[in-house]
């Protein structure tokens, strides 16, 4: 027998055998393993456990959070990881790439990643694999276009890290 248990009308666990300090909610072994599983999943409705209604937009937006703390925008290039392999923050390793550009005149092509939004209603579009498939590289830039590029790159990090 699997048991899901209830608490002042709360979910608060589950089990194989029965709780003598909780309401103990009989569930198909399906349930039961798919509630270890995803656990947000599953909601208390009148001692019944139904699937929540809001599941499906709440992963949606732990999967947006989830990215939103490792890139954030820099419009209408793409988007950056807040760290960089390699660096302790996006902003020391374009300060890094700023000196060799301020040196070499120029931004070769290729030398930063910008990586695409995944839809985050797909989650196999929210995996590190799909986010690496799916990146690109910069176009070649001059001096100037590299300033301006730097420009927008700091306005949009300190937008993200002050909201």
């Amino acid at each position: 027998m699997y048991y899901i248990y209830i608490e002042n009308n709360k979910i608060n666990g589950c089990g194989q055998c029965q709780c003598s300090h909780a309401i103990n909610v009989e569930v198909s072994e399906e349930i039961y393993n798919d509630f270890i599983e995803n656990p947000d999943k599953y909601i208390n409705q009148d001692e019944k456990i139904i699937i929540n209604p809001n599941y499906e937009t709440q992963q949606q937006k732990k999967l947006e959070k989830e990215f939103n703390s490792q890139f954030f925008e820099i419009p209408p290039f793409g988007y950056f990881r807040r760290i960089p392999k390699g660096y302790n923050s996006a902003v020391e390793s374009l300060n890094t790439v700023c000196s060799a550009v301020t040196f070499m005149k120029s931004l070769p092509q290729g030398t930063l990643t910008f990586y695409r939004k995944p839809d985050f209603t797909k989650p196999e579009q929210c995996t590190e694999e799909w986010i690496i498939n799916n990146s690109y590289k910069n176009e070649a830039m001059t001096l100037e276009e590299f300033a301006l590029f730097y420009t927008t790159f700091i306005t949009a990090w300190n937008t993200q890290e002050h909201l």
